[in-house]
This record gives C-alpha cells, sequence and structure tokens, in this order.
C-alpha cells in the first residue's frame, strides 16, 4: 500500500509515486507538472480549495492506490525513461499534432461564425502550441537528452552549469506549453462541446482533450523525475 498523501508532499512525488492520482489533480484543476516543485498545501490554499476534500479524495482506497500492474517510472534509469519519453510521448506528437491541426483548422472553417471568439482562439493557441512543440521535440532529442545523458559523468562543473542550463530553457517552454493547454481547457469548459454541433467538432475536443492529458504526463516525467537529480 502506497503512504498517505499528505499537505506538505511535493506535487510531482505524489503523482510519481502513485500516478492514479493525475486524475484527482486534473478534476481539480491542480498542476502536477509544471507546478510539481511546489507543496500540495500550498497549491490548495492558493487556489481556495478544502484540503480535507482533497486529501480524501486522494487518499481514497481502491481509487487511486498504485496496483502491481502500475509502472514506477522513478525506477527507470535515465536511458531507459529517455527512450519511454521518445517512443511514447515524442511519437505521439508527431503522428497526432498534424491530425488535430486539419481538425482545428475545419471547425474554425465552418463553425467560426457561430463560435467566433472560442474558436479564433483555440485555433490561434493550438497552432502556436503545435509550432513550439515541434521545435522543443527535436531540441530534446538531439540537445537536451544527450546532455542528460552525460551528466552523471561530467567532472567540469563548467559543463554541468550549460547542462542546467539547457533544462531550465526546456523547462520555461513546458510553462509556456501549459499556460495555452490552461487557457484552451478554460474556454472551452474542459472541452465540452457545445449542443448540435457535428461530429468533427466533438472529435476536435475530443483529440485535444487527449493531446492536453499527454502533454501533462510528458511534462511530469521530465520536470519531476528525469531532470529531478540535477536540478
Amino acid at each position: 500500500m502506497s503512504k498517505e498523501i499528505r499537505l506538505e508532499d511535493k506535487i510531482g512525488e505524489i503523482v510519481t509515486d502513485q500516478p492514479k492520482t493525475i486524475n484527482v489533480f486534473l478534476k481539480y484543476g491542480i498542476d502536477f507538472c509544471c507546478g510539481g516543485h511546489r507543496a500540495l498545501g500550498e497549491v490548495i490554499e492558493e487556489e481556495g480549495l478544502d484540503s480535507e476534500f482533497i486529501l480524501e479524495n486522494l487518499n481514497k482506497d481502491g481509487e487511486i492506490r498504485n496496483n502491481d500492474n502500475e509502472v514506477n517510472y522513478a525506477l527507470y534509469s535515465k536511458p531507459e525513461l529517455i527512450n519511454h519519453i521518445i517512443r511514447t510521448h515524442h511519437d505521439y506528437l508527431r503522428e497526432t499534432l498534424p491530425i488535430i491541426s486539419g481538425l482545428v483548422n475545419k471547425i474554425y472553417e465552418v463553425h467560426s461564425d457561430k463560435f467566433p471568439n472560442v474558436l479564433s482562439e483555440i485555433n490561434t493557441g493550438f497552432h502556436m502550441l503545435k509550432d513550439e512543440l515541434e521545435s522543443h521535440l527535436v531540441k530534446e532529442e538531439e540537445v537536451l537528452f544527450p546532455l542528460v545523458l552525460k551528466y552523471d559523468e561530467a567532472v567540469d562543473e563548467k559543463e554541468k552549469g550549460h547542462i542546467k542550463k539547457t533544462i531550465i530553457e526546456l523547462e520555461e517552454e513546458h510553462e509556456k506549453a501549459g499556460d495555452i493547454l490552461k487557457r484552451m481547457n478554460k474556454i472551452t469548459f474542459d472541452y465540452k462541446a457545445p449542443t448540435g454541433v457535428c461530429q468533427t467538432y466533438i472529435t476536435t475536443y475530443e483529440k485535444l482533450k487527449e493531446l492536453e492529458l499527454d502533454l501533462y504526463q510528458h511534462i511530469h516525467l521530465e520536470n519531476n523525475i528525469l531532470f529531478k537529480n540535477i536540478l
């Protein structure tokens, strides 16, 4: 059985130890990826949430407890975790971003007269996110990940400083992506499609919601596990 979650626990560490808590954090709008370094109690207070209620949900047996089949990515070696991130999350983005782009363009063309403000912002926000992510993936695979693998063997403090600086720069890009995701989620009311819209509209929102969850998990693995022992 996993340890009881407390208000002083860091959110990223909670998710690392008990991945199913992601469901609770998403439900109540608590940032577990870019904000994973913060204490749970601090964020609960800032968001005006009920601490007892949140803790009860997080600690509920049978709902969010780990099971024997769940993977603990904190036990992965750096090469194993990097390979998982590329094969699971980077490959997903390369396949999915063009598909969502086509869907977003389609509903903007067809429905922007009826929902001009929301669809204009979704169209702009998503394509900004897409452009940033596509360049971000290349920087991670060609620059950052090789540096992370070299860190443990680096003896020169200047070299270690360069690696840390590169990680911080990439984490800032994570923050920007997180801000775009939060904004799109907010203006769509958690991707609830308006009544009476076509199936393409509904599918677009479903794909955006799927993208949001994948990115949060992706950023969590990097910020709160892969980079944790370096920064």
